[in-house]
């Protein structure tokens, strides 16, 4: 008999995933938009904002790993989940390229504990027998948002933002 992939805790560790994904996708596909639109700011600002992101993001896993290693998987997952809704909520409120780049990098940090501590819980959730299995379901909740970078940028030039 096969054992169990899809429980509570796998389906909402999956979730969660999605939603990190999608947001990060969609501000990957507007924020470029919003900056040169709304800001009037150059393009070279605008990837700045992207690398920022990406690097902070790279710089923070080390220590990421460490902490999963060393505290509540499910405590780290808790505060990056809470951090990552509270700077993504700060967004609306930064008109100038400056204030950006200070959410950009904190956004960065929070998405790099984030991604670290939910690929470690649910690797520890899924059977061994099923591994192959879940990491591929788990790994499309990541990439499911491919068409937000057609769609998004799309909404973004009607006047969504």
């Amino acid at each position: 008999m096969k054992e169990k992939l899809w429980t509570k805790d796998f389906w909402a560790i999956t979730i969660i995933s999605f939603i990190i994904f999608f947001v990060f996708y969609v501000l990957l596909t507007l924020l470029p938009i919003y900056i040169s639109d709304r800001l009037h700011a150059s393009p070279d600002k605008a990837g700045l904002l992207v690398i920022l992101f990406l690097i902070a993001a790279i710089v923070i896993r080390p220590f990421a790993g460490q902490w999963v290693g060393k505290y509540s998987n499910k405590t780290i997952l808790g505060l990056s989940s809470l951090a990552f809704l509270v700077v993504t909520a700060l967004y609306p409120f930064c008109h100038s390229i400056e204030s950006l780049l200070f959410i950009r990098v904190l956004h960065g940090i929070t998405f790099g504990v984030i991604t670290t501590v939910k690929g470690t819980i649910s690797a520890r959730l899924i059977p061994a027998s099923r591994r192959g299995e879940g990491i591929s379901f788990f790994s499309l909740a990541m990439g499911w948002q491919w068409w937000s970078a057609v769609d998004w940028p799309e909404y973004g030039a009607l006047g969504g933002l």
